[in-house]
């Protein structure tokens, strides 16, 4: 029962981690031409996922679902995997519901890929404070309080510790 109840904490601090880091500003720009300021925005990740499906619906399909539907998807799919569909060392065919409910939930596995959006946003936002230009800048700097990007780096650590603690309690024998 500890297991699940970290489980759930942990499940419900990533739950809030993405929320917040969808709609909090993470960073705020600054556009200059020559020490002059042009335009200021700050931008959340979901105004960078709105711009994503105006340019390619594809990706931004693919980035809705790895960053936030795929984590919420494999839950329930592992908990069935868990409670009624245990896998039977093998016996199991891969067209029974079991077989189709654990081959879901490793798909739903494979493509949470919410720590690596979260990595690759701090990647761009680092990229983009320590590059400087003479004529045209784009100048970065955390908000105060910087909420969007520490709730991304929680993200970023949540998401693959969730999924280890979900494969350990997947491991561990079920009594009802």
């Amino acid at each position: 029962w500890l297991q699940l109840l970290g489980a759930t904490c942990l499940f419900t601090l990533v739950a809030w981690a993405m929320y917040t880091a969808i709609t909090t500003p993470f960073m705020n720009f600054d556009v200059r031409y020559s020490d002059a300021l042009v335009m200021q925005f700050q931008p959340t990740l979901l105004d960078l996922w709105r711009t994503l499906s105006e340019v390619n619906v594809l990706c931004a399909v693919f980035a809705a679902f790895s960053l936030v539907f795929s984590l919420l998807l494999r839950i329930p799919l592992l908990l069935l995997r868990r409670t009624f569909f245990r896998h039977h060392s093998g016996r199991e065919s891969f067209w029974s519901l079991g077989g189709i409910v654990r081959s879901f939930e490793r798909v739903a596995k494979h493509f949470t890929l919410g720590h690596v959006w979260a990595e690759c946003i701090v990647l761009v936002w680092l990229y983009i404070i320590t590059r400087r230009n003479e004529v045209y800048q784009l100048c970065a700097r955390l908000p105060n309080p910087p909420i969007g990007l520490i709730a991304i780096a929680v993200m970023g650590i949540g998401v693959p510790s969730f999924s280890h603690i979900a494969e350990m309690i997947a491991l561990t024998p079920f009594t009802p």
